[in-house]
């Protein structure tokens, strides 16, 4: 009876190429479809040519809006169906590769077979060796098609999906994306080798517990090292890159597992995240990613088809660094007061040195009046500034000593109780803090 031993070192690699390649076949043809229905959509004002008025002109410039989106969909098909093409291929490749890998290590398991019994101990000595090297290039192959794999789906993910829409009072759709322009690409690979807080700005997105968050990661070298880990260069067929692979640690659809997910990035929100000069930046990607993996994309985040608008600090350090995150909250005082004991303040003093710390604010502290708004006088640029605190909103913890704490609004600025904006940063005391701070969230940066 044959016994395998060194063919046990490799296996066939999964999939079908050609199920893979008549699934392209299959989106090619969707998009000549939605080829048809684009320029019926683009020429239908065409139909009524006397029609004039207000009427008209809005009926227009939603028609336009909708061809947009058709052509949009037709392209993201053609290129998916590309995208299907090249894996299938590459996955021929690994396939053929594997079986080479196994006829070598079945060729080696019927020399150690044909071996008299006296022999076979040198036999398997002799091809050990090399037996171990085939294994160890089936393991790198087996590694390359799964990173081919993740890449395929996170261009897939990218060309097929259709974000949803997210209107606010003013007509503002805050789903919409751009693509990122060659300017932007190099801005940010830039700001790569330059993390800092300044290059989170947040837009018109309820996103400050994810992106305050980020901007925790960005202010220690450990966080820097973890967030520069996450994104990629991604390149089209010609060699020129045109967006980035983003790992998000986050996947609604299966809100149990907490495997990473790798997310191509090519077009960011144009009412989102910006950094300096109100310009796409690292923040940009990491908003862009995690919306592109909630099918509620920019809206509430409360609902069947979650998006990323709301949430907590805890939720968006676990979600970015697949990691743990705590709240240290202050003790409430027999007149209403709040305070951090001593170790509780050293614990965020020096949880600021080596760890993400964002402070969270809330209405029902006693900073604020019955409406909701609160001001104080803080430290700003080295002035003293009477600045508006925003309730129900995360704020990045940059530093902590004994006489108090430096915030950053992920804002990019702050708002002054007399109008008009000011700096990021703030410098507050400690019973400052107490006053509108609720919590502190500590995040453990992997």
């Amino acid at each position: 009876m044959h016994v395998p031993v060194f063919t046990l070192f490799a296996r066939d690699i999964p999939g079908s190429p050609d199920g893979i390649f008549a699934f392209a076949t299959v989106l090619r043809e969707k998009a000549k479809a939605g080829e048809a229905v684009f320029v019926a959509v683009r020429q239908s004002d065409g139909l009524a040519p006397s029609w004039r008025g207000t009427s008209a002109d809005e009926y227009i410039k939603s028609k336009d809006a909708a061809a947009d989106d058709f052509m949009n969909l037709t392209d993201g098909l053609y290129k998916a169906a590309e995208t299907l093409d090249g894996y299938a291929w590459s996955l021929r490749a690994h396939q053929s590769t594997a079986a080479e890998y196994k006829a070598t290590l079945e060729n080696y398991d019927r020399q150690l077979e044909q071996a008299p019994i006296s022999q076979k101990g040198q036999v398997y000595n002799s091809l050990l060796s090399a037996a171990e090297e085939v294994r160890n290039s089936f393991t790198t192959l087996v590694e390359e098609t799964e990173a081919d794999m993740r890449v395929c789906a996170a261009e897939l993910r990218n060309y097929l999906h259709i974000e949803a829409l997210n209107y606010d009072k003013h007509g503002n759709n805050h789903g919409h994306q751009h693509k990122l322009s060659d300017a932007d690409i190099a801005r940010i690979n830039g700001q790569l080798d330059r993390l800092d807080p300044s290059t989170v700005g947040q837009g018109k997105i309820g996103d400050c517990y994810y992106l305050a968050a980020l901007g925790a990661l960005m202010s220690t070298e450990k966080g820097r090292r973890h967030v520069r880990s996450c994104i990629r260069a991604h390149y089209d067929e010609s060699g020129k890159q045109d967006g980035y692979l983003v790992t998000v640690y986050d996947n609604p659809l299966h809100p149990k597992t907490s495997r990473s997910q790798t997310v191509f990035v090519a077009d960011v929100y144009e009412h989102g995240a910006v950094g300096d000069g109100s310009r796409p930046s690292v923040a940009s990607l990491f908003e862009a990613a995690y919306g592109q993996v909630h099918p509620g994309g920019t809206r509430s985040s409360v609902g069947k088809r979650p998006g990323i608008d709301g949430g907590v600090a805890p939720k968006g350090f676990r979600h970015i660094t697949g990691g743990s995150a705590h709240d240290v909250h202050p003790q409430k005082g027999p007149c209403g007061e709040f305070h951090y004991d001593d170790h509780k303040r050293q614990q965020i003093i020096e949880a600021a040195k080596t760890k993400a710390v964002v402070a969270n604010t809330d209405k029902g502290m006693p900073g604020y009046n019955s409406k909701g708004e609160g001001h104080t006088v803080v430290e700003i640029d080295g002035k003293k500034q009477d600045m508006k605190m925003s309730p129900g909103h995360v704020y990045t913890l940059t530093r902590a000593d004994a006489s108090g704490v430096t915030l950053r609004n992920p804002w990019g600025h702050n708002d002054l109780a007399s109008g008009g904006h000011a700096g990021a940063e703030f410098k507050m005391s400690w019973k400052q803090f107490e006053t509108y701070c609720n919590s502190a969230t500590i995040g453990e940066i992997p």
